[in-house]
């Protein structure tokens, strides 16, 4: 049987503007593939950063790095509670923020908060402000907790953990106050609350119509119902070191360990649990140890109008109590409890059946809402198509298939029709033609999740998952072999020659590098200078995309482990993806296709197609083609490496969810899937 969880549905607001108040970023994290951690729920951040004196060259790379980190932290464990995990990510982040401010005279602004099934955690540093819709008001729910602080926060380190709780219905709206939305502020208030998604964020791209340099970034987040497979899952026991103590103002029994207690919010106003900065002693005595805070007891709501009403009875309690059975012989009184039974019976069976009716209700409407998205972002599509201005139009068509095949209805006429209509329009701008898909593998459940591959040929190189740890291993036709442990790490990235004598692994968001070869490993630490972003080998040689620059890594299959830069000039802030056969090829995010040679650029092309995080770029040495894997709409684009134009679309068409890809010598592309196939793609 399903169930239905909260989960939330995220778009961000990015509106390019004057650069006066600095670099400006936003980053939305979840749990990916990984089932233990989905109760994780998500990761947001909006991030700011300036440099007063204009004496750093560049910093913009500092707000990356705290995302990371706090991304890294917050999903490092899966049998930890959210809240405990995000205490983890700010003693982290506020370890790296420390270095800086010793160091550099910058100023950073951000929000971070997280969001898992009803929980809401934020925390901020300097200037963020996050709003919440709900039943027609608009909540300005940090002013709201501050209304409760009298201490002094000093703006060096992100503040102690804001906790409430979200219904299904609400919106959030979380952005950094510069001067242009400061000035709106009351305008975009109303908007927030009056429109809905789509005609907010036109409301929002009009100002940048009336005002050239307006900047915006914000996240807009719906909180949505989400059906999903029922998972057993069996409670710990209670911690010999938990004891029982009663909430001050409810007297509600709650677990706390006897010598750490934790601040109860109420989650309707938000109220504060301090306002102190978070320094990373604070996070080791605030947090609860893991067993105790497995077993706590949720605090229940208290709404200020119902306080003195005291503790609620359950009615069927008192049912129950008003039944007395006696004064009467022994079969009269087995009767009148087999009808009691019965009675009671039929009033539970009742009552689950109105709230299943209530819940099915509600899904439906969501589904009728991510239908109705759909038709508008359709819409809004064709005009832009017919304004020839793809790159938009394509990047709505994504979140729309995106929000439709992760609808839970699938298998709905109205979700078939939208996704046929959605191809079609795709089809109009792409060339598209369809592939010859054919299963080269399936992996059995007991070798492991596949995660990532490369280097495909007679067997294809892998990462597996399996009870919280990484194997590395090759894969055949008939199954897998040349198992090694790796180990607990996360990994982003594979990479192996066609020769697959060797593996270079990318791991903690691109700040580790690990190299195997004959089942030994050997570490290469990144600096936060030159974070990997995107990586291709090419002879033997590592070059990797960092944030405005590429570097190399020689003989990496031996002992080169120094990062030397080998771009001469700036590289696109935007750039996502990179590729190697003797040139470098870049695409970024904002559709601008770069070749290089010797360090230097000497192709520029707008190719409108965006490259997101976690597509793929395939090449050969001596292909015609690279090969842009969009995992979203399952799409492989042939660019030509000459001159960057779309030569032709090869439209996959599995329905699973597309993980990796890795391509052979003779242009074949491999895709490995959720449902732990792997597939040949040949066209």
């Amino acid at each position: 049987m399903d169930k239905i969880i909260t989960k939330p549905s995220s778009q961000e607001i990015i509106i390019k503007g004057s650069s006066s108040e600095g670099h400006v970023d936003i980053y939305s994290y979840d749990a990916e593939q990984e089932d233990d951690k989905k109760s994780l729920g998500n990761l947001f951040m909006v991030g700011n950063i300036q440099d007063p004196d204009g004496d750093e060259p560049d910093v913009q790379y500092i707000i990356n790095l705290i995302a990371s980190i706090a991304k890294r932290e917050y999903y490092a464990r899966g049998d930890i509670s959210p809240k405990q995990g995000f205490s983890n990510a700010l003693k982290k982040v506020n370890d790296v923020i420390d270095e800086f401010f010793k160091n550099k005279d910058l100023q950073i602004n951000a929000g971070l908060f997280a969001i898992a099934d009803e929980s809401i955690y934020i925390s901020r540093l300097g200037k963020f402000k996050i709003f919440l819709a709900r039943d027609g008001n608009n909540i300005d729910v940090l002013n709201n907790i501050e209304h409760f602080s009298k201490e002094h926060v000093e703006e060096r380190k992100f503040s102690n953990i804001i906790s409430g709780k979200v219904h299904v219905g609400d919106r959030v709206l979380a952005y950094y106050p510069n001067k242009a939305i400061t000035s709106r502020e009351r305008y975009i208030k109303a908007d927030f609350v009056k429109f809905d998604k789509s005609d907010f964020i036109d409301k929002i791209n009009g100002l940048k119509e009336a005002k050239k340099d307006f900047a915006c970034a914000a996240i807009y987040i719906d909180i949505n119902q989400h059906r999903e497979p029922t998972v057993r899952k069996f409670k710990p026991k209670t911690s010999p070191s938990a004891n029982i103590r009663l909430h001050p103002d409810a007297g509600t029994p709650i677990l706390a360990d006897a010598k750490k207690n934790e601040a109860i919010i109420n989650p309707i106003s938000l109220a504060a649990e301090s306002s102190k900065p978070l320094t990373p002693a604070d996070i080791s005595s605030h947090v609860m140890p893991a067993d105790t805070l497995a077993d706590r007891q949720e605090m229940p709501k208290i709404i200020a109008a119902e306080f003195s009403l005291g503790k609620k009875k359950n009615p069927l309690s008192s049912l129950l109590r008003n039944i007395h059975i006696s004064n009467i012989n022994p079969k009269k009184r087995l009767a009148v409890s087999a009808a009691t039974l019965v009675g009671l019976g039929l009033l539970v069976g009742l009552g689950f059946s109105v709230k299943s009716l209530v819940s099915s209700n509600q899904t439906d409407k969501q589904f009728s809402s991510t239908i109705n998205q759909a038709n508008k972002d359709m819409a809004t599509a064709k005009d832009e198509i017919g304004a020839n201005n793809f790159i938009t139009a394509r990047n709505l068509l994504s979140s729309s298939y995106a929000s439709l095949i992760s609808s839970g209805y699938n298998e709905s006429d109205k979700t078939k029709n939208a996704l046929v209509n959605i191809d079609k329009l795709l089809d109009s701008m792409d060339n598209a033609g369809e592939a010859s898909v054919s299963l080269f593998s399936q992996i059995a459940e007991s070798d492991g999740q596949v995660k990532l591959i490369a280097s495909p040929g007679d067997s294809i190189q892998s990462i597996l998952t399996s009870k919280d740890k990484l194997y590395y291993a090759s894969i055949k036709t008939d199954g897998i072999s040349n198992v090694f442990e790796l180990g607990g790490l996360g990994a982003d990235l594979l990479l192996s020659p066609f020769t697959a004598t060797y593996g270079v692994i990318s791991y903690n968001n691109g700040l580790g590098l690990d190299v195997i070869k004959d089942k030994q490993v050997r570490t290469i630490d990144l600096t936060i200078d030159n974070q990997l972003k995107s990586a291709s080998l090419y002879e033997d040689n590592l070059y990797y995309l960092s944030t405005g620059k590429i570097f190399k890594i020689v003989d990496i299959d031996t002992s080169g482990n120094k990062s030397v830069l080998w771009s001469k000039e700036d590289i696109s802030v935007n750039a996502e993806l990179l590729a190697v056969d003797g040139n470098i090829y870049t695409i970024g995010s904002d559709g601008l296709f770069f070749v290089y040679f010797m360090g230097k650029r000497t192709v520029e092309k707008n190719i409108q197609i965006a490259a997101a995080k976690g597509d793929v770029l395939l090449s050969t040495k001596d292909g015609k083609y690279l090969h842009l894997l969009k995992k979203d709409t399952g799409r492989i684009y042939l660019i030509e490496k000459t001159t960057g134009n779309l030569a032709k679309t090869i439209k996959i068409g599995n329905t699973a969810k597309i993980l990796d890809a890795a391509i052979s010598q003779s242009e074949i592309v491999y895709i490995a899937t959720s449902d732990n196939k792997i597939w040949k793609v040949a066209y």
